[in-house]
């Protein structure tokens, strides 16, 4: 009886709160048939640190400066490991990044945007855009 009470108080609680749209920056699938695409992390989103090695994180709407960081194993230390990626985020829309390498010899990278996808159990409000 009280995890039927319990189930119950949790369903309305959520029933209650509506989300809010997001968008979400993936840098943890790199393209498999590709050697010289690596997975990316996010280290930081507009001048705030994140301190976790996150390779998917969700981000509000709007414009953002994040720099991301390869996972590529560079020889010795390398001054290439990051990049910036400037984005006008839209709601409810989902980012897939990876590094894109020239050669598998190249410290050098860009951030590649792979795919662009909606985000399903996401819904824009009619008051939001």
């Amino acid at each position: 009886m009280r995890l039927s009470k319990l189930v119950l108080s949790i369903f309305i609680i959520l029933a209650g709160c509506q989300s809010t749209p997001y968008a979400v920056i993936d840098g943890g699938r790199k393209v498999s048939s590709d050697d010289n695409n690596y997975e990316v992390r996010v280290k930081v989103i507009d001048g705030k640190q994140i301190f976790s090695n996150n390779t998917k994180i969700n981000i509000e709407p709007g414009p953002h400066l994040i720099l991301l960081e390869t996972t590529k194993k560079h020889r010795g230390r390398s001054e290439t490991r990051e990049a910036w990626f400037p984005i006008e985020a839209k709601p409810c829309t989902k980012y897939r990044v990876t590094a894109q390498y020239e050669n598998s010899l190249s410290e050098f990278w860009e951030v590649n945007l792979i795919e662009t996808t909606e985000i399903p159990s996401c819904e824009i409000g009619e008051n939001k855009s």
